[in-house]
């Protein structure tokens, strides 16, 4: 949790606005692909952001439909937050179908929570099924 926690202040730094007062017009724009990293990047950046998440509360983020709805919300965002680690393998189609640069995998706006996370396997096949 906590590398998620300095990868998305150090990202929000980058990108310059972790300075005075924020107003709505300064405020960085960020994607979530679920509600989770919605609440987490909102607990980081404050009034500094202004975050919405792709998939719902109620919705099983494995299956999330690609909607044209989705890459609109992604075309006009500063920053997309993703899980990674297979959840929410979905997004980076809507991501190249936002045709928006700023969030490209491997640009400064496409942060991947997974990575720097040491991953705990458990023996035997992994699979969805086992949760």
């Amino acid at each position: 949790m906590r590398p998620l926690i300095l990868g998305a202040a150090a990202t929000l730094v980058a990108l310059g606005v972790v300075s005075g007062g924020a107003s709505a017009a300064s405020k960085v724009r960020v994607v979530t692909s679920i509600t989770d990293l919605r609440a987490l990047t909102e607990a980081v950046g404050g009034d500094l952001v202004e975050v919405e998440a792709l998939a719902r509360g109620t919705q099983n983020a494995h299956d999330v439909e690609l909607r044209p709805s989705l890459m609109l919300r992604l075309r006009r965002a500063d920053l997309v937050v993703k899980n990674g680690l297979g959840l929410d393998f979905w997004l980076d189609q809507l991501v190249l179908g936002s045709q928006n640069a700023r969030i490209m995998p491997g640009a400064p706006g496409y942060v991947d929570a997974s990575r720097g996370v040491v991953v705990i396997l458990p023996a035997g096949p992994v699979d969805r099924s086992r949760g």
